[in-house]
């Protein structure tokens, strides 16, 4: 998989993608799509169930 591959599952552009991992701060909403989409199961599952219940 590469960088636009990987990134565009997240909805998110390569470039944007880049300045992340350069060392800017992440969005929370991105690394809670990440946590969702490649995280392990028990954190995703914590994850989802803390935003329903907000």
């Amino acid at each position: 998989m590469n960088q636009t591959d990987f990134w565009s599952r997240v909805g998110i552009t390569q470039s944007v993608g880049s300045r992340y991992e350069s060392g800017r701060n992440m969005p929370v909403q991105v690394g809670w799509a990440l946590q969702i989409a490649y995280g392990a199961e028990e954190d995703v599952e914590a994850l989802v169930k803390w935003l329903r219940n907000g």
